[in-house]
């Protein structure tokens, strides 16, 4: 499509803003960008209402929503739209292989593997998925298959409506992060695999990228990895750290055959403690990355940040991975139905409002005009324009005594038209009246014109003779004379029946 058709559309039928939410066991975030100012929130929420990424107390969960929504005051009301991003401990990403197939018979297929290898009962689940590349080893195109709980995601989807929010999309929040880190470290090599390591005060999550997709997840809480412990000191932290790490690479290179040679870390938790540790330990190259230019907000907002870009895309352009029902999709484009009504309800609201302004200032301007043109007075004329204005208020005046004169002879009238209408009516074709002459109202009335000959005007007074507003109509011979070739002139007088007043 054209870009400025795409502009055309765009302003006739507006995309919603949308922002991004991140959703842990401990606070749900909110952030939107505009104008080169953030918005962003921090909700905590009372220990229990999720666990491991599981929502426990939904009522607590809609509580901290309508608080958000408080929050955001006036603001909300242009925000509702979201896009939600759930801890990578409630979601679980499965890769799967398939051979080259037509494009049509590929979600056929997809699908049929989900239901293989879903971890969840396919019944009791959300799923999406994604091409990611293609495995070199085998020759086929390798999938990523996304799974999540169906309750859990819909109390989180109930939640957010219920609060007044309207949920676009659901995603891992590692691949939100992805997106951010992309968007700020463009240059990052599509065709490498490298693990991207996100640090925060609930754990490490580890994840393989390749093609600038996520292949595979791996989250680990501090919680998990220090349960028992009474004391940790700076060699267990160490060895906790470097065990785990070992961990994801060994997987990475038995899921993927190659050996990532770099780690991308970003981390608003232990950043240097984290740091020494792998290239202490690794020969793993680590590149530090900061999702924000300049330091403007802390990294732990990268998952955020990363949902609201994906708000940026166009919703028919967004095939991203998503897991939501139908209803939800569908409470989406209702919504943007309503926007658009909305919208041009409120042109058609300001278009009738100018019209209206500019109806009232032309009115104004125009009573303006007339009262300065009322105001001149004969004095600020040129003397040829007073003798002027002078000549013709004294014709105003003749005339004025005219209509008065009229007015007062007015009950003494006679209806002439009844009579022109009956000598119309006689009157042939071949005939041609010069002349209609009514004397005084009592009559009587006086024809003069030129006949084609004289047998002509003699038919045109008996015809007129017939008519019964007329008493007597004369025609004297010796008022015919030659006008040219045959025609004669001719004055007949009538005698009217009756006076009409």
């Amino acid at each position: 499509m054209m870009p400025f058709l795409k502009k055309i559309i765009q302003l006739l039928n507006p995309s919603p803003r949308i922002a991004g939410v991140e959703i842990s066991d401990f606070y749900i975030r909110f952030f939107y960008y505009k104008n080169e100012k953030s918005m962003n929130l921090d909700i905590r929420l009372t220990p229990g209402v999720i666990k491991d990424g599981k929502v426990i107390q939904k009522d607590k969960l809609k509580e901290a929503f309508s608080k958000m929504m408080e929050k955001l005051g006036k603001k909300a009301k242009k925000l509702p739209h979201i896009i939600i991003t759930t801890p990578s401990s409630s979601v679980f990403l499965q890769t799967f292989n398939l051979p080259y197939l037509a494009p049509d018979k590929v979600p056929e297929a997809v699908k049929l593997n989900l239901q293989m290898i879903s971890p969840l009962p396919i019944a009791e689940a959300y799923t999406d998925w994604d091409e990611i590349g293609e495995d070199k080893t085998s020759g086929q195109l390798t999938f990523l298959g996304v799974f999540a709980d169906r309750k859990n995601i819909d109390a989180i989807v109930d939640a957010c409506r219920e609060a007044g929010f309207v949920v676009v999309a659901i995603e891992p929040s590692i691949f939100a992060l992805q997106r951010a880190v992309l968007n700020s470290t463009p240059e990052l090599d599509a065709e490498d695999f490298y693990i991207l390591l996100n640090v925060t005060n609930e754990g490490m999550d580890f994840a393989g990228i390749s093609h600038k997709k996520v292949r595979f997840d791996y989250f680990v809480s501090w919680l998990s990895m220090y349960e028992g412990a009474t004391e940790i000191s700076t060699q267990l932290f160490e060895d906790t750290v470097a065990r785990y790490t070992q961990q994801v690479l060994n997987f990475a290179l038995s899921n993927t055959g190659v050996s990532p040679k770099e780690m991308v870390l970003v981390a608003s938790e232990f950043h240097n403690e984290i740091r020494a540790i792998i290239e202490k330990n690794f020969s793993i190259k680590i590149k530090p990355i900061d999702v924000f230019e300049s330091g403007k907000l802390n990294s732990v907002w990268g998952v955020t940040y990363g949902a609201y870009l994906r708000g940026l895309i166009p919703r028919g352009e967004d095939n991203l991975i998503s897991l939501t029902s139908v209803g939800t999709r569908e409470e989406f484009q209702r919504s943007q139905v309503i926007h658009f009504i909305r919208l041009w309800r409120n042109i058609a609201f300001a278009y009738g409002a100018t019209l209206v302004i500019i109806f009232v200032a032309s009115l104004l301007f125009l009573e303006g005009v007339l009262a300065r043109n009322q105001s001149i007075t004969i004095n600020g004329l040129p003397e040829n324009e007073k003798l002027e204005l002078q000549e013709l208020k004294n014709k105003a005046t003749e005339f004025n005594k005219v209509v008065s004169m009229v007015k007062a002879s007015q009950g003494k009238r006679v209806l002439i038209y009844p009579y022109l209408a009956a000598i119309s009516d006689a009157l042939p074709s071949d005939i041609s009246l010069n002349q209609v002459n009514l004397n005084s109202p009592s009559g009587p009335l006086v024809l003069s014109g030129i006949g084609a000959n004289g047998e002509v005007n003699k038919k045109f007074k008996k015809s007129l003779e017939e008519q019964p507003l007329f008493a007597n109509v004369d025609l004297p011979p010796n008022s015919q004379t030659p006008a040219g070739g045959d025609k004669l002139t001719f004055t007949i007088t009538i005698t009217f029946a009756k006076n009409e007043k």
